[in-house]
């Protein structure tokens, strides 16, 4: 008696479980295209404290997003799966650096909210806050990508 199970019996749960590492993928796409959506409009009012900070909170935001699509089109047009170890440490280097770059959008959300210089717009402010929720929510999903794509990734 063979021992594997054919794709067509297996269930549900097992197939959910199967397809979550590139589920997960789905939902990084998705958080980290907010991330950058409500970033745009603050950044392009001058609404940060340093342009090397921003650029740096660019280029983790937009690294995360080519990851990931590359991720996404070798899966889907290809049908080439990248190594384990690769997939995981690309979810840990942009799990910090996402993370970094929320934990910077905050800082600077708190200096320029408090700040008796400068009275930006409360719009902006927003906008830049809720980037920053954003991103630390792509950085948990990095982190639950790394969880998945270990138990699950074959």
């Amino acid at each position: 008696m063979c021992s594997s199970v054919s794709p067509l019996e297996r269930s549900l749960k097992e197939t959910f479980l199967a397809a979550s590492p590139i589920l997960i993928k789905l939902v990084e796409l998705i958080l980290c295209l907010l991330s950058i959506g409500t970033l745009i409009s603050p950044f392009s009012h001058k609404l940060q404290l340093n342009i090397h900070r921003a650029g740096g909170v660019y280029f983790a935001y937009f690294g995360a997003l080519c990851a990931i699509l590359i991720s996404l089109s070798s899966h889907f047009l290809f049908r080439e799966k990248i190594p384990r170890k690769t997939a995981m440490l690309r979810a840990w280097v942009f799990a910090f650096l996402t993370c970094l770059s929320s934990l910077i959008l905050i800082y600077d959300w708190r200096h320029l909210s408090t700040s008796i210089y400068s009275r930006p717009s409360k719009h902006y402010l927003d906008l830049l806050l809720t980037s920053a929720i954003f991103g630390l929510l792509t950085s948990a999903s990095f982190f639950a990508d790394i969880v998945l794509t270990f138990k699950f990734y074959s």
